[in-house]
C-alpha cells in the first residue's frame, strides 16, 4: 500500500506498534494540522485497514496498492 499525502514537511514525527492490537500508528504535524494513520492487517482475513484523520483539515493525496517488486522497480521502496 502507497500512501501519498498533498502536504508540507512533516515534524514531531512519531511512530508507535501496539502488539495487544496489532495495530500501528503514524501521527506527525504539517501546515498546522495534526495528521494521525492508523493501520491494521489481518493475515488470515487477508485484510490491510487504514483510517487517515487530521485535525484543522482534509486530508488528501494519491493511494493505492502494488506489489512490493513494482514498488522497488519505482524507487518508492528502499
Amino acid at each position: 500500500m502507497v500512501v501519498e499525502l498533498s502536504q508540507g514537511p512533516a515534524s514531531n514525527y512519531k511512530r508507535e506498534l501496539d502488539l495487544d492490537t496489532a495495530m500501528v500508528t503514524v501521527s506527525y504535524e504539517t501546515e498546522d494540522r495534526f495528521i494521525t494513520r492508523q493501520v491494521i492487517s489481518h493475515f488470515t482475513e487477508n485484510l490491510i485497514i487504514v483510517r487517515i484523520t487530521a485535525d484543522g483539515g482534509v486530508v488528501g493525496g494519491d493511494f493505492w496498492l502494488d506489489n512490493l517488486s513494482c514498488l522497488q522497480r519505482k524507487g518508492l521502496l528502499h
